[in-house]
């Protein structure tokens, strides 16, 4: 198991981990980037206390530091401190507690990696995209506005997209729970190919160190 807290360890690369989603409308598509970084995290700290609730951030936050033990394939004195947060606003005003967890752990946007919902991939497609536009997500529209920058890395979770391009058969069909075959699909290929990726990813992380 990885160690849990960076102290003593004053040069280790910093990355804020974010999951996207609405946490009052568990299991539905647009809560799959909430349920990635759940997966992560259960991975990563395999015990039920590594969430906890900061009210200075507004959101639940796991941390832990990652070395050459934990993380195969890593040289010996490779290590990030790792902030995992799920923001506890509607997805709307996601950027919010990034931008406050951002502040809290000292680094700039290009140290942040976002797991969210993309309607433009095929369900369970997992793909990455190093910055841009926010592409109609609003999570990544308001993390872009709150930040001053897009500069961050995404991994997109594909969700389908319904038959409608009406907006408000889209924003109905987000807000849907998956149905239980996809729920399967979703465990057996997507969380555990969301959770590879952002692993590489951390692996190539540079890291703000201080």
């Amino acid at each position: 198991m990885p160690p849990s807290s960076a102290e003593g360890l004053p040069n280790v690369g910093r990355l804020l981990i974010v999951g996207l989603g609405n946490h009052t409308h568990p299991g539905t598509r647009h809560n799959v980037g909430m349920m990635a970084v759940d997966y992560s995290v259960g991975q990563l700290l395999p015990n039920p206390g590594a969430w906890r609730t900061s009210k200075a951030i507004g959101g639940w936050i796991a941390e832990t530091v990652l070395d050459g033990t934990s993380v195969p394939g890593m040289s010996e004195g490779w290590a990030r401190h790792v902030l995992f947060l799920k923001p506890k606003t509607y997805m709307n005003f996601s950027g919010g507690p990034v931008l406050k967890a951002l502040r809290e752990l000292d680094v700039s946007p290009s140290d942040i990696i976002v797991l969210h919902d993309d309607l433009e991939r095929k369900l369970s497609g997992v793909s990455v995209k190093s910055s841009g536009s926010a592409n109609g997500h609003n999570g990544l529209r308001s993390m872009i506005a709150s930040l001053k920058a897009d500069n961050f890395q995404r991994v997109r979770i594909g969700i389908d997209r319904p038959a409608s391009k009406d907006p408000s058969a889209v924003g109905d069909y987000v807000l849907q729970r998956f149905t239980e075959p996809e729920m399967d699909k979703l465990k057996d290929v997507a969380l555990p190919a969301a959770h590879a990726t952002l692993m590489n990813l951390i692996r190539t992380s540079k890291g703000i160190s201080g």
